[in-house]
């Protein structure tokens, strides 16, 4: 009859980590007092004396040296200055070991490319996600800096001089946390798009307490907004014809027109729209008529900018307009076709009575805060006059960079919904050169496919020019979970495996390092509403918890300290008594 023997446990590990513990203790012991006998009597006592005395020790407290063999006693001092020595090495070695790994642990914290292989910095396993004391830098609260989450109690921010990106779905938060927090932590000017009221209603008092608040609103009335709209008109400046030939490619630069949505055709009457509407801009505002007699011009071809131009002298649009009405039919009517389309707003009455100057980019970025807001049923109309206003104060930004210095404070653009109010064309290119005029953007999507649907091939400098990337949870489409998976990348993980002698009854553990995905499609979809994951430049990924207003002390006083701010006050002055 055959038995099975019975598996036993493989015991050498365990002896062989007790041999190693042991021999490390001994050697600790004798390190130790080798140290003593070298500050005392600058001699190096036998390793097998010195062990046992030191393992005597607890017995002998009130005088060391006896508990040591007779060769060693001479050697020794006194038990105060024993004790001393002994606790002065003792801290020394805490401390050295201490900043060994303090320093393993910041190591941790990073991973590094094209490390040689007998680096031994390349033995140590970067963390998956960063702790708190990876992200010191970001912990700073500097005033250039994006308010981002929290971890662990501390609120992370972004790096100083970033652009940030923000992908959350539908109600995901984003209102509440980080737009109502990004709007109220700053001092100095500021931009804030949305399709709501909610934000004016949540932070204009507040913001008007450091200085004028104005809320272009075409078409929504005033008591949706909670205080009055103010106007605006893409003619200020246009009385300079260089100024209006911008104004005519702002308008034309809107949130359908990139490349990819738009076929090479329609991408090219968009462009000469923009330059059919650049003589009629600068007529307007020479001869001091409004956007409706602009509109009306183009629709019935008036002759009476044409006459504008010649009286003023203006030979340069004179010859762009009178190049337009020699076109051939076609080409002349596609062309004004798309340029009605951008200005077909002014065709409602809500929205020609905000066609007036309440203020110019100059008085914002003096410290003044714009709302620019716009339902789902008016963003397809005001989306041009959006795009138009924000590239006349990217670029009174640039100028005031060119012929002073960069904007200090510095201004700060939050493009919430981004893709529906404020995808310029320009927007890969402003993200890459606006730090430099002290500009700072940050665009919120619902999605990656928002970006990929609106601006194709150039998607990439979006992403690589926003430096901070938040992504709130949960995450769903396909897109934004597969570049998050690939942002996070992997990290390594221990599998163990045991295998059974069934003749010697032992049992084998076998120990595998294998790399896994940090995050899996379950994972990302099963992200809480608030918790939120951070790529910021070149540091770990950060899990952590988005802190809506309420839950900020600092935030809830800016809010109440706002409710008291007296009425008058909350008005720009130039638009007062309106």
């Amino acid at each position: 009859m055959t038995t099975t023997p019975t598996p036993q446990p493989d015991l050498s590990p365990v002896a062989l980590y007790t041999v190693f513990a042991g021999a490390i203790l001994a050697a600790a012991s004798w390190l130790l007092c080798t140290a003593i006998t070298l500050i005392s009597t600058q001699t190096i006592p036998p390793p097998a004396p010195a062990i046992i005395g030191m393992a005597r020790l607890p017995w002998h407290t009130s005088d060391p040296a006896a508990g040591f063999p007779p060769v060693l006693r001479d050697d020794l001092p006194p038990a105060a200055a024993f004790w001393v020595i002994t606790i002065l090495v003792l801290l020394l070695l805490t401390s050295g070991a201490a900043a060994v790994a303090m320093y393993i642990d910041a190591l941790r914290g990073r991973k590094e490319l094209a490390r040689r292989p007998y680096d031994p910095r390349g033995h140590v396993s970067p963390r998956a996600f960063a702790r708190p004391r990876d992200l010191a830098h970001l912990c700073t609260g500097d005033p250039d800096s994006f308010t981002m989450l929290r971890l662990d109690g501390q609120l992370i921010g972004s790096s100083p001089e970033s652009h940030v990106l923000l992908i959350a779905p539908t109600s995901s938060g984003k209102t509440t946390g980080p737009v109502t927090t990004w709007t109220l932590e700053h001092h100095g000017p500021a931009i804030i798009t949305s399709t709501k009221a909610d934000i004016v209603h949540l932070t204009a008092n507040a913001r008007a307490a450091q200085g004028p608040v104005w809320i272009y609103a075409p078409g929504v009335p005033d008591h949706a907004l909670g205080m009055p709209a103010c106007g605006w008109t893409p003619l200020t400046g246009c009385e300079n014809w260089e100024h209006a030939q911008m104004t005519g490619g702002w308008l034309a630069s809107t949130p359908g027109s990139g490349d990819g949505e738009q076929s090479d055709g329609a991408r090219f009457y968009t462009h000469e729209a923009g330059r059919l509407l650049a003589p009629l801009l600068h007529a307007a505002a020479l001869g001091d008529h409004t956007m409706s007699d602009v509109n009306r011009w183009l629709r019935t071809g008036d002759a009476v900018p044409m006459s504008i131009l010649k009286s003023a002298g203006a030979d340069r649009a004179y010859d762009v307009l009178d190049g337009f009405a020699q076109m051939e039919h076609r080409a002349r009517s596609l062309t004004v076709a798309s340029a009605g389309q951008l200005i077909d707003a002014y065709e409602y009455e809500t929205i020609a009575r905000t066609d007036r100057r309440d203020f110019t980019p100059e008085q914002l970025l003096a410290g003044g805060t714009l709302y620019l807001v716009a339902p789902e049923g008016r963003q397809q109309l005001v989306g041009p006059l959006f795009t138009a206003l924000l590239g006349a104060i990217f670029r009174a930004a640039e100028m005031h960079a060119l012929e002073h210095q960069p904007l200090k404070p510095e201004l700060r653009v939050i493009l919430d919904e981004a893709r529906h109010l404020a995808a310029l064309d320009n927007l890969p290119h402003l993200l890459a050169v606006s730090r430099g005029w002290g500009v700072r953007i940050a665009t919120v999507w619902q999605n990656l496919d928002q970006i990929t649907s609106r601006y194709g091939k150039q998607t990439d400098a979006i992403l690589g020019n926003s430096l901070a990337q938040m992504f709130l949870g949960p995450i769903r489409d396909p897109g934004t979970r597969e570049y998050l998976t690939a942002l996070l990348d992997t990290e390594t993980r221990d599998e163990v495996t045991y295998d059974l002698d069934a003749l010697r009854g032992r049992r084998a553990r076998t120990a595998h390092a294998r790399p896994q995905a940090k995050a899996s499609a379950q994972t990302l979809q099963q992200l809480p509403p608030g918790v939120a994951i951070l790529i910021n430049g070149s540091d770990l990924p950060v899990k952590g918890r988005v802190a809506r207003w309420w839950e900020r002390e600092d935030l809830t006083r800016i809010i109440d300290a706002g409710a008291h701010v007296p009425a008058r006050r909350r008005l720009p002055a130039i638009w007062r008594g309106r």
